[in-house]
């Protein structure tokens, strides 16, 4: 029996030693449990800090986007406003033309001469038709960028009502440097036989195809650098595909993006490539923003493209590459008045 005794009352000082280590743990315990829970409080508070600073943003954007919506009302307001004025001077002038010739009637006081007036009044009519745009001048076509060149001389030809040798003359007049090279060459063995037939010659010889076919540049356009240079250069390349569909143009332009801001822009269902070019900008607006401000380290934990490819140029070649404020030379050309017989005036303008 004592036997017996003995082992409970150890096995009773192993329990109670026991006991007591487990009771010098708690005090370490209670600290990691007090350290944790500073820790999640902490993290809390910057939490919200991150919060604030997110809402704080998208107030920004918003306010940047009102603003921007504003100016381009104030714009359209301006253009409209000028629009008004350019109509109001022409309504002048074709009043002070025909007052001018009452008087002329009046004084002269024959009814016989009256069809001999009025071919008078159509001259002096396309001569003040002219004389209102004898500021526009002539680009000089030197062998860059044909389409650009032959889109402002149509304009302009539609100015000064030109016919079709006149088109010839003046273009003929506008050549400098390897172009007109060209045309005295082409001239002495297979001269050009109208307007319609030197366009076509012109592109074929100085529209460059080394970057393959118009369409083919266009549709393998792709964003490599921001929003407003993919802008310039897609309205450059289609500047002269007059025959694409609004369709094939808002595709094209969706499909040559980078894949984050397709796919933005592409949830958002825009009505159009104008709406469709505003919700790009503002895609990349908001993006930089949350890059200046650091916030991905929250929100996903990475950049949504690559930074380094930020500033990348463009891979597609264009007429005049690489040059940078080129400005287009004019030529002066004064056209002979019907009226007054004045001679034509050649030679660059000042």
């Amino acid at each position: 029996m004592a036997k017996k005794h003995e082992e409970r009352f150890e096995a009773l000082e192993q329990e109670v030693s026991e006991m007591k280590k487990d009771l010098y743990k708690l005090p370490a315990v209670e600290d990691k449990l007090s350290t944790i829970m500073k820790t999640v409080e902490r993290l809390n508070v910057q939490h919200d800090k991150q919060q604030q600073q997110h809402q704080a943003l998208m107030k920004n954007l918003d306010r940047l986007s009102t603003k921007a919506d504003t100016q381009q009302q104030q714009y359209q307001v301006i253009m409209k406003y000028m629009d008004n004025v350019v109509n109001e001077k022409s309504t002048t002038s074709s009043d002070l033309e025909g007052s001018s010739s009452k008087m002329k009637e009046v004084i002269n006081g024959d009814d016989s001469t009256k069809e001999t007036k009025k071919e008078v009044k159509d001259e002096d009519n396309k001569a003040a038709e002219r004389s209102k745009f004898k500021k526009v001048e002539m680009p000089v076509f030197t062998g860059n960028d044909p389409d650009s060149w032959l889109f402002r001389a149509d304009r302009y030809f539609q100015i000064h009502k030109l016919t079709d040798a006149e088109k010839m003359t003046v273009s003929v007049i506008s050549f400098d440097g390897p172009a007109l090279d060209w045309f005295r060459s082409q001239e002495q063995r297979n001269k050009f036989t109208d307007w319609s037939n030197l366009k076509s010659r012109l592109l074929e010889r100085f529209r460059s195809i080394r970057e393959g076919s118009l369409y083919g540049k266009f549709f393998a356009t792709k964003q490599t650098t921001t929003v407003e240079e993919y802008q310039n250069l897609f309205d450059r390349l289609v500047a002269p595909l007059s025959d694409l569909s609004d369709k094939v143009l808002e595709e094209t332009f969706i499909n040559g993006l980078f894949p984050w801001i397709r796919a933005e822009v592409a949830y958002s269902e825009p009505v159009g490539l104008p709406q469709m070019m505003r919700l790009v900008l503002k895609a990349e607006i908001r993006e930089i923003v949350r890059r200046e401000a650091n916030l991905y380290g929250y929100s996903s934990g990475q950049y949504m493209y690559d930074p380094a490819h930020y500033n990348k140029p463009n891979t597609v070649a264009m007429p005049n590459e690489g040059k940078t404020n080129v400005s287009t030379p004019m030529r002066t050309i004064t056209l002979r008045n019907a009226a007054n017989g004045e001679a034509k005036r050649e030679g660059p303008s000042r």
